[in-house]
């Protein structure tokens, strides 16, 4: 029997470790990273009973789940609590999150796990404020705006070189930077390349991502933005739906951050209909680039979808702003404009490819490339090496 080892969900084989464009060393330390952080919690229930009391009542009508009966999802754990006897205005049963450090870069780069923390409190509050008719859970305390794809390349080693404090104003700097952490990640990260025919395919395109850039950026409009408020991480099973599928909550807000519009303003990349995986790598975006006429043929009914979903996307802003002023309702109306833009002009697949590292090259080879270029299979691979020299200099 061949030999495998063990990760946070299955086991893997060396066969297949080898065929991974993520960093499976560092994924096969998940599971005892986990074990150590579930002990570090277990032994410090009482205080953690003790916090929950301050935000809801004493600690004696309190009962913290036992460890069997603790979740975790991919960045947090969650530990359940029974309210015995029902309080008035409380949940018989309400859970506590940990951001797991091991999963968001805490060792390598201090101070991750109270960014995603502050960023997910904040959030709530906006949506409260701004958006009240948005169902969210009940937040009732938090102990202490990069993305997801950001935390997953630091929690691999991987430096982003993106201050915490840096507040991005022009909208190609910002896109220039995720392109810059694609680089980082070709250097840092070990099995990133599996040949020099597939070093010369990926730097090629990353060198040719950032040629394109101005054309998916609306610079005489759009340099300076708008931007807007994005649920990075809103996906089926975060969202809730009652027995009717309508909304009922919204979840794990952690994520979310504010983009421009050309990012925010996308149909959600599951109207592919494709199985979810393990990341956003894994999220059906690139499985759609698994073959020229396979990612054709699931162009087709996704496109149909994406034109639904903007219908639907239109009579909804409009309903929203049927009591508005005339001139804030013209202003506002071009959020639909701007969604069905994106998908028109491509700009939907170049933002997947930004925030999908590992599903770059393939997004850019069958959903990009061919917007510019009909160049066959053969004249690529004269491209690639014609083209990699330009990615950067060596030494």
């Amino acid at each position: 029997m061949e030999k495998t080892l063990p990760l946070l969900r299955g086991r893997i084989t060396l066969e297949d470790a080898m065929g991974e464009d993520e960093n499976v060393i560092h994924r096969l330390s998940y599971p005892e990273k986990r074990a150590i952080f579930y002990l570090y919690l277990d032994r410090r229930r009482a205080l953690i009973a003790e916090v929950i009391s301050r935000h809801l009542i004493s600690t004696k009508l309190l009962r913290l789940g036992e460890l069997k009966e603790w979740i975790h999802g991919s960045f947090n754990a969650c530990i359940p609590i029974s309210i015995n006897p029902p309080q008035p205005g409380l949940s018989n049963l309400v859970v506590i999150r940990f951001p797991l450090p091991y999963k968001v870069g805490e060792a390598h780069f201090p101070g991750n796990v109270e960014e995603k923390l502050r960023c997910e409190a904040a959030t709530y509050v906006w949506l409260q404020q701004n958006c009240p008719d948005v169902p969210i859970p009940r937040l009732f305390g938090f102990g202490f705006p990069g993305t997801q794809s950001l935390h997953q390349l630091e929690n691999q080693h991987i430096p982003t070189d993106i201050p915490r404090d840096l507040t991005y104003t022009p909208t190609d700097t910002y896109l220039a930077d995720l392109l810059a952490c694609h680089d980082q990640r070709m250097r840092h990260q070990p099995n990133v390349i599996h040949s020099p025919r597939d070093g010369e395919d990926q730097l090629a395109a990353l060198t040719t991502m950032r040629a394109l850039l101005p054309h998916f950026v609306d610079r005489r409009s759009r340099r300076g933005g708008p931007f807007a408020m994005a649920l990075t991480d809103l996906h089926q099973s975060n969202i809730f739906v009652d027995d009717d599928w309508r909304v009922t909550r919204l979840i794990d807000l952690g994520w979310a951050c504010v983009r421009p519009v050309e990012m925010a303003l996308n149909p959600p990349w599951w109207l592919s209909n494709q199985s979810a995986g393990a990341g956003p790598s894994a999220l059906g975006i690139d499985e759609l680039g698994g073959g020229d006429q396979r990612a054709k043929q699931a162009e087709r009914p996704v496109t149909e979808r994406v034109g639904e979903f903007a219908d639907v996307f239109e009579r909804e802003e409009h309903r929203a702003l049927y009591h508005r002023s005339d001139s804030e309702s013209g202003e506002r109306a071009s959020l639909t404009r701007t969604l069905r833009d994106n998908w028109e002009r491509g700009t939907f697949w170049y933002a997947q490819a930004l925030d999908c590292p590992s599903a770059l090259y393939a997004i850019f080879m069958f959903h990009i490339q061919p917007r510019f270029s009909d160049i066959e299979t053969a004249e690529l691979d004269e491209f690639s090496r014609f083209v990699v020299p330009y990615w950067g200099r060596v030494g």
